[in-house]
């Protein structure tokens, strides 16, 4: 059965990464240098354009998805996601916000910058980070 290239990341790649922010944090890991989201087994299924094109969508799906996503949600989800990394949500949440700018993508299909920084600010302050206060996130 054929899948589409869009269909075949979702359902088999980004099925494997458990929560919305593993999900972007992986997502934006696949941005290269200049940009271009690149997936080597993806790329040399689907051809490295189409690779680009789908991983690029759903990087902005995955950000606009958190915008939408409950605070709570959200930070239940960074306590079990720090949890199966071994270190602390207060800690898991800092490396977030150091990557923060990675984490947006380049189309953000109605989703605002600024409206990303405010959940990240709302769950470092839950989290009692107030190291990624200081870092700009705030501004």
């Amino acid at each position: 059965m054929f899948t589409s290239p869009s269909d075949d990341f979702r359902n088999g790649t980004l099925r494997a990464v458990p929560g919305t922010l593993a999900k972007l944090r992986y997502v934006a890991s696949l941005r290269q240098a200049d940009g271009d989201y690149f997936h080597w087994g993806f790329a040399r299924v689907h051809g490295k354009a189409t690779a680009n094109e789908v991983i690029g969508a759903a990087h902005s799906d995955i950000f606009a998805s958190v915008l939408r996503t409950p605070i709570r949600s959200l930070w239940e989800e960074a306590g079990s996601t720090a949890e199966e990394q071994g270190e602390s949500v207060g800690d898991y949440l800092r490396e977030l916000t150091e990557a923060s700018e990675a984490l947006v993508p380049r189309q953000l299909q109605g989703g605002v910058k600024r409206h990303f920084r405010s959940v990240l600010l709302a769950l470092c302050s839950l989290a009692g980070v107030r190291k990624a206060l200081k870092t700009g996130l705030a501004a």
